[in-house]
C-alpha cells in the first residue's frame, strides 16, 4: 500500500466506524500491543473492546469468562503512557507510534465500515463489527480454538 492509498485507507476507517470503536482501537488496544510488542490483533482488540464495555459485548458470545480471562491478562500490563515508552524499548520513535494492525482486523474493520457507507445511515458501532465477526469463518474459528471465545449464533440478542 503507497503512502497515500494508506492514508485514504485510514479516512475511511475513520468516517465509516463509531468514535468509540475508533478510541478503543487506537488508545486501548495500541497500549497493550506497546507493551506487548506486538501488533493489534482480533484478540486483543475485543479485550479492549471487552475492558471498555463488558455488558455490552458479554452478550455476543456464549461465554464472557474467556473475555474475563484475556481482559485480566491486559490488566495486568495495564500502564501508563510513561511506562510504556521505556518497554517499548526499541529507541526509535517512529516505531513506538506505529503500531501494526493485524491484517484480518483491518479487514474486518475496513468492511464494518463500508457497511456503514453503504447504508448510508451514519457510522457502524459494536453491533454491526460483531455481525461481521459472526460472518468470517476464520476469525470466529481462531478466536474458538485459540481462545475459547464463542459468539452467540444469534449475534447478542
Amino acid at each position: 500500500m503507497t503512502p497515500d492509498s494508506n492514508q485514504q485507507h485510514i479516512l475511511f476507517l475513520l468516517q465509516g466506524l463509531s468514535q468509540r470503536l475508533i478510541r478503543v482501537l487506537v488508545e486501548d488496544s495500541r497500549k497493550f500491543a506497546l507493551v506487548a510488542q506486538s501488533p493489534i490483533t482480533i484478540e486483543l482488540y475485543l479485550a479492549a473492546l471487552y475492558q471498555a464495555f463488558p455488558d455490552e459485548v458479554a452478550r455476543y458470545f456464549q461465554s464472557s469468562e474467556p473475555l474475563a480471562k484475556l481482559s485480566e491478562e491486559l490488566r495486568s500490563i495495564d500502564l501508563s503512557p510513561n511506562e510504556i515508552l521505556p518497554a517499548a524499548n526499541s529507541g526509535d520513535l517512529q516505531k513506538i507510534l506505529n503500531v501494526k494492525i493485524e491484517d484480518a482486523l483491518v479487514k474486518l474493520l475496513g468492511q464494518v465500515a463500508e457497511a456503514a457507507q453503504t447504508r448510508g445511515k451514519g457510522r457502524s458501532d459494536l453491533p454491526q463489527l460483531m455481525e461481521a465477526l459472526y460472518r468470517d469463518d476464520e476469525l470466529t474459528n481462531r478466536l474458538r480454538n485459540d481462545r475459547n471465545l464463542v459468539l452467540r449464533a444469534t449475534g447478542g440478542s
